[in-house]
């Protein structure tokens, strides 16, 4: 059995919001993934990905059970550049082409959210793409940012990226060691938008440097063996609790699994770029 299975894991054992581990685990499955907390053969839910011959970008779907066979109905799916268009050649042009930035996401049996729109918003500085959503939560709309982590100094994706990488939690102390170049891990967070918000501790994990609440982040596996351990996803603070509702923990876990997929296929296409 292989180090990645065998080593401890107590923080995949870790309640967390409507079923999922507080911290969980993305591997390979066949063609799909699989979503686990701490035992990789009892998976908890089964990400098929998807992808139509005119399209570039790929549809993940989560679905009921673990297993691919059961074939299982869907609880939340996401894709890039479906939802909107826009036009060519002036804005009063009847030619559109689809927004290729922005995500479409379903929650097929959701009484409040059915479909979302995972908007695009550029980038903070040079590197930091963004992405926002907004979400019924116990009847009262919420809104979501994700952020591409800083590679080197992103504390609550560091803390996760391993499987024997012990529990944290919103509250305990950052390590704010500035890290050398060889160890940037790939990841991002998502904060919970709040006007005016009560700024947080900015030397306890689960606030980002501005003061605004993370509430879930996932870094990149480091395993590439077929079936190891591709991402590691964690919820934060209220999202770590069921406060705000299964249509959050369901969007918040395949949006944080379709940002990662784009990391990487953008990670590898500007390898091969550079060895041509």
């Amino acid at each position: 059995m292989g180090s990645s299975q065998s080593s401890p894991a107590p923080a995949l054992a870790e309640r967390g919001p409507h079923g999922l581990p507080m911290r969980f685990v993305v591997r390979h499955a066949g063609r799909g993934f699989k979503l686990c907390g701490e035992d990789a053969k009892a998976p908890i839910h089964y990400i098929s990905k998807h992808r139509e011959w005119f399209s570039k970008h790929e549809r993940l779907i989560l679905h009921t059970s673990g297993h691919k066979k059961d074939k299982s109905p869907p609880l939340v799916s996401a894709k890039k550049g479906v939802l909107g268009a826009v036009p060519v050649g002036g804005k009063n042009s009847r030619i559109r082409i689809p927004n290729f930035e922005s995500y479409n996401i379903e929650l097929p049996s959701s009484k409040q959210n059915n479909v979302v729109e995972m908007k695009y918003e550029g980038r903070k500085g040079l590197i930091k793409d963004m992405y926002a959503f907004t979400l019924f939560c116990d009847g009262h709309e919420e809104t979501f940012r994700w952020y591409e982590a800083d590679k080197l100094n992103c504390p609550e994706v560091r803390a996760i990226h391993k499987r024997e990488k012990p529990i944290v939690k919103t509250g305990m102390p950052k390590d704010l060691k500035r890290k050398i170049i060889g160890t940037m891990i790939t990841g991002g967070y998502l904060v919970r938008v709040i006007e005016d918000p009560p700024t947080g501790p900015k030397n306890l994990l689960g606030w980002d440097k501005e003061g605004n609440e993370i509430v879930a982040s996932y870094a990149k596996g480091g395993s590439g063996f077929i079936g190891g351990t591709k991402m590691f996803f964690q919820f934060w603070g209220s999202g770590a609790t069921e406060n705000l509702g299964k249509d959050f923990t369901r969007v918040a876990a395949i949006t944080g699994a379709a940002l990662w997929r784009e990391q990487i296929a953008e990670e590898k296409a500007a390898a091969q770029r550079r060895n041509r």
